[in-house]
């Protein structure tokens, strides 16, 4: 997917369809940060433990994570290590443990971080 930069009439910029799904996922394919910069859209294709999203840090950003069939995610609360704006911040301060078939969605806000949308 491209990003649109459109410039308004004030002079400020905004970034479209930062908030619009991906139609071709990628598949996360390690444990640890996941890469959100381009791609929004990832399916959870074996057994992952997911710290933190690497996002644009743009407050709206929303990521889709898939689990298929059985597979399972595990999504980390404010893990020790990951920066601050790509950190997970979950209710109650607990890990979610998500199990297939599901489907889970983050939005990033500036100076909060990542908070679970579904």
């Amino acid at each position: 997917g491209t990003t649109t930069i459109a410039t308004l009439a004030t002079g400020n910029i905004r970034i479209d369809k930062v908030n619009q799904i991906n139609n071709s996922p990628s598949s996360i394919s390690a444990n640890g940060v996941v890469d959100a910069r381009i791609q929004n859209h990832f399916t959870v294709d074996n057994n992952y433990n997911v710290t933190g999203i690497r996002g644009i840090e743009e407050s709206g950003q929303i990521v889709t994570f898939a689990s298929l069939g059985a597979n399972r995610a595990t999504y980390h609360h404010a893990e020790n290590g990951v920066h601050a704006s790509q950190q997970l911040h979950l209710a109650a301060s607990r890990d979610l443990s998500v199990r297939g078939p599901a489907a889970v969605q983050f939005i990033y806000y500036r100076g909060t971080g990542w908070l679970r949308l579904s």
